[in-house]
């Protein structure tokens, strides 16, 4: 069943981005700075946020504001088409996905699938996990370029956010060959992959700031 949803692929995804040697740079992590964003396709109250380190901050913010100018205690909530996206520019996310002592284990009780990716660009480390229906179904992970963690199937998806080493075009989907995963597009296209249709923008909406318990 989690297979069959994760490997799912919307109408027309495989064609987004082909042809493309390298996703371009959009810059959500430029200044050696931690990204981190969390895309969940079912509801999160409050509690459950908690459960992630974060509270209400009483004022507004967008997913853009939060990932362009990171603070360790700033990150904000979106929800679109019944989707749960948690931006955070801190270590407040990162810190509640490697709890329970084991990668992962604060997400495993959340209802349905929840995808998440982070990115330090100043130590060139990128991370992209999965759980489904509170099963850890995927991680990877890369470190100046190199795989430390390559844990569960590839998804189809991850050609979104992977180009070759040698700069040949993207493929349709993971080929046997090794992928190099770049960072912001990792960031910025987590939604996508995560089964939001591509022309849902998220990144520039005002919605509720949240800051780390």
């Amino acid at each position: 069943m989690a297979a069959k949803v994760l490997r799912a692929e919307t109408a027309g995804a495989a064609n987004l981005y082909r042809g493309r040697a390298r996703p371009p740079r959009l810059g959500f992590a430029p200044l050696g700075l931690n990204a981190g964003l969390l895309v969940a396709d079912s509801p999160l109250d409050d509690a459950q946020l908690a459960r992630l380190g974060l509270r209400p901050a009483g004022e507004n913010c967008s997913v853009q504001d939060v990932l362009l100018t990171p603070a360790d205690e700033r990150a904000c909530i979106v929800e679109v088409d019944g989707f749960t996206i948690d931006a955070d520019g801190g270590d407040a996310l990162a810190a509640a996905a490697e709890n329970d002592s084991g990668v992962g284990g604060a997400l495993l009780d959340r209802p349905g699938s929840v995808y998440c990716a982070f990115a330090v660009s100043s130590k060139s480390i990128c991370d992209f996990l999965v759980v489904d229906q509170g099963e850890f179904v995927r991680h990877f992970r890369q470190e100046e370029e190199q795989t430390s963690a390559d844990v569960g199937l590839p998804l189809k998806k991850e050609f979104l956010f992977t180009f070759s080493p040698e700069g040949e075009a993207d493929a349709d989907e993971p080929g046997d060959g090794e992928r190099v995963v770049d960072g912001d597009s990792l960031i910025d296209r987590l939604t996508a992959v995560a089964g939001l249709p591509p022309s849902v923008d998220v990144f520039d909406r005002s919605v509720r700031a949240y800051a780390s318990a």
